[in-house]
């Protein structure tokens, strides 16, 4: 009995949280959609072929960290990828790439990243997490899904915070504290 609640709990945690595999070339946009926002840890599939007349679609390349991930989603929701066997490009990692230079003990810096996507960032309060978000948000509300996959979506998103809520409330406290000079 207990194996078999834990195989029913783990198929249905997986139905919504999704099982951390990139489902690229689902013909459902739900599952598309979260796997690259929920699951992915690197954009891999922004150096890939993109069909000019899906960028056309998009909102662009945004000036700010992560833009490429939320680009990413947004191509997720217009159609499936396809995977072209052949290597047509390698990925490499060099010291003045931007993860490695905004880097602080392996993670980015959320605040000094930015800067990297658009210099007159840095003279801007930043709430980048925030900014993430908002972008998923605006790209599920333009996605032409239907409503069920767009609820999903949206409750995808909403996951996305739940592990960011750490970084969410220093995005917040940040700015009060250094108007208030206290950091």
């Amino acid at each position: 009995m207990t194996k078999k609640l834990a195989s029913t709990v783990r198929r249905l945690l997986i139905s919504i949280l999704g099982d951390g595999k990139f489902h690229a070339d689902s013909h459902q946009p739900r599952v598309r959609f979260r796997s690259l926002v929920c699951n992915m840890s690197r954009c891999y599939p922004v150096f890939r072929l993109i069909h000019s007349s899906l960028l056309k679609k998009t909102l662009s390349l945004g000036n700010y960290g992560h833009a490429d991930e939320v680009l990413l989603a947004i191509l997720a929701l217009l159609g499936r990828f396809y995977d072209i066997p052949e290597y047509l490009l390698f990925y490499s990692r060099h010291p003045k790439q931007s993860v490695q230079v905004y880097s602080k003990n392996g993670e980015n810096d959320d605040y000094e990243y930015p800067q990297w996507w658009y210099p007159a960032n840095q003279e801007k309060i930043m709430f980048p997490r925030w900014k993430i978000f908002s972008e998923y948000c605006r790209a599920i509300s333009q996605a032409q899904v239907s409503l069920s996959d767009r609820f999903g979506c949206y409750f995808d998103a909403l996951n996305y915070l739940r592990g960011s809520w750490i970084y969410l409330v220093k995005e917040v406290i940040r700015p009060v504290s250094q108007f208030c000079h206290l950091e």
